[in-house]
């Protein structure tokens, strides 16, 4: 096994563990779906949501498993570690509430990261545009680097 292949096996056993935890879903009825040794495990499963959609950043690991047994190259192999890496990033990352309240740590995060004008989000929260574009700068600059 290359050391390559090394990388992609432990990004994708950490994809794994945020991918495909024995947990309940969001749409579960409440009911166990199955009995575990400890006991009634709620439903759930490996997320497959965005398997299949080009621009989903949060695949599931059998996603990249799939496209890991097809790489006939070394470019095939980068780009499938390149883009694990980046899946996993996306499970990791805590999802921001859609409507924080301005003293919510993680309000200057969700003002870069809205659709929001800079005027409509001034005008909600009673604050200057200016400020608002001054966030939203220094939260845009901070995604890209």
């Amino acid at each position: 096994m290359s050391e390559l292949d090394q990388e992609i096996a432990q990004v994708l056993a950490k994809l794994s563990i945020c991918s495909e935890v024995s947990a309940a879903s969001f749409d579960s009825s409440g009911r166990s779906s199955e009995t575990d040794i400890g006991g009634n495990r709620p439903p759930g499963g490996i997320d497959h949501e965005g398997d299949r959609d080009r621009d989903w950043r949060m695949k599931s690991a059998e996603h990249f498993r799939r496209r890991w047994q097809r790489a006939h190259s070394e470019q095939a192999l980068r780009a499938i570690l390149k883009d694990a890496e980046a899946a996993l990033e996306a499970w990791q990352r805590q999802p921001v509430d859609r409507d924080p309240a301005l003293a919510d740590p993680q309000w200057k995060r969700w003002v870069g990261e809205s659709r929001l004008s800079s005027k409509e989000i001034a005008a909600k929260y009673s604050i200057s545009r200016q400020y608002v574009r001054r966030i939203k700068v220094l939260y845009t600059t901070e995604l890209v680097a």
